[in-house]
């Protein structure tokens, strides 16, 4: 019997989450919301205002844009954030009538704001690790509390060896399999430096599966200054051309340089950042090793597959129905996975939409 899983949906955090969740001896360092004089609440840290609040309809673009917009404009909010969520966006039980409505047997599910805040925190290493820790304790609890259906992922970091190691062991310990990492360099260290093996022997230790996913990751890409003079920080206009080169540099990375070939059990997770590129990667991948001799006379490589071997092997990306997936799979195989992205307004709402968007698929590949 095939079991319809969800790669990648999303709970949204209650207002006081992380304080309560974070360990006592750091709650000054917890995130709280806060209502501005035109009752908005915001994500805000010791009394700055990182996020404005809303409250997504899946697949409706209506209750995302215009409303930040409304925001901007100094216009007064629509809707009460702790008063106006509807439970099944954050509580256990009612997500889990939510996928019994819906035909989804499983679902991984990411933060919400979460994805959003880190790079406004970025200069704030420790806040980040003390509201990280907040999530993955509620994360536990929720992965508990949801009948075997429902797989929160980590919320991890991988500057801080220590604490990751921490809070690797504590989430395996209550039954979480997937953390999400930044995808950037680390400590200004590419992931596949030495100083950072111990990082993946952890993740394979505890059983761990590395994803990267969309998000206003706290090292972008590129430097700074291409992401200038746009209204939005954490989602710059250059930001939609460029979502997914991040991943892509990643994954070149932990392929060619060994990370994959070291740690042959690390299996990895790519969410929301579309699907275009990636039979690109593949045939980039594959004519490195060529090049490299031809062009430098040596190769500085050490893998006992090639390259598009390891993301086969270690690789699943998730894909929208708008990418049209089957021509992308009939390109690269079955290594797309579906995904509700639910409740946020770019999701749909139902498996049965998602397939009707998506179009024709082989037979090969359609479960």
């Amino acid at each position: 019997m095939v079991r319809i899983v969800d790669a990648d949906s999303h709970l949204f955090e209650l207002p006081g989450m992380w304080r309560e969740y974070a360990d006592p001896a750091d709650r000054e360092l917890a995130f709280t919301m806060d209502r501005d004089a035109n009752g908005w609440d915001w994500v805000s840290f010791q009394g700055r205002h990182i996020l404005e609040t809303w409250i997504p309809t899946c697949g409706d673009f209506r209750t995302l844009g215009p409303v930040l917009e409304r925001c901007r404009q100094g216009l007064p909010c629509e809707f009460d954030y702790a008063e106006d969520l509807p439970a099944h966006y954050w509580e256990p039980r009612a997500r889990l009538g939510s996928l019994d409505e819906t035909g989804v047997d499983e679902s991984i599910l990411f933060p919400h704001w979460g994805l959003n805040w880190s790079l406004a925190m970025r200069d704030e290493p420790r806040a980040r690790l003390v509201n990280e820790a907040a999530w993955n304790r509620w994360a536990i609890e929720v992965r508990a509390e949801g009948a075997g259906r429902l797989h929160p992922v980590g919320h991890l970091e991988l500057f801080d060896l220590d604490w990751l190691e921490r809070q690797l062991a504590a989430l395996a310990a209550g039954g979480i399999t997937a953390g999400w990492i930044p995808a950037g360099l680390v400590n200004g260290l590419p992931p596949s430096h030495p100083d950072l093996d111990r990082v993946w022997s952890l993740f394979e230790h505890h059983g761990i599966n590395p994803v990267f996913h969309v998000g206003a990751n706290p090292v972008r890409p590129f430097a700074d200054g291409w992401y200038m003079n746009h209204h939005s920080d954490y989602l710059p206009l250059l930001s939609f051309p460029l979502l997914g080169l991040d991943v892509f540099v990643m994954l070149c990375d932990l392929v060619l340089n060994g990370v994959m070939e070291r740690h042959p059990t690390l299996r990895f997770g790519v969410m929301e950042v579309m699907t275009d590129w990636f039979p690109m990667l593949l045939r980039r991948l594959d004519s490195t090793p060529f090049s490299e001799v031809h062009i430098t006379g040596r190769s500085s490589m050490n893998l006992s597959l090639t390259p598009s071997e390891y993301i086969r092997r270690s690789v699943r990306i998730s894909s929208f129905s708008s990418e049209k997936p089957g021509s992308t799979i009939e390109q690269v195989g079955p290594l797309l996975m579906w995904s509700a992205d639910y409740p946020h307004s770019e999701g749909e709402p139902t498996l049965d939409l998602y397939r009707r968007n998506a179009g024709p698929r082989s037979e090969e590949h359609t479960s």
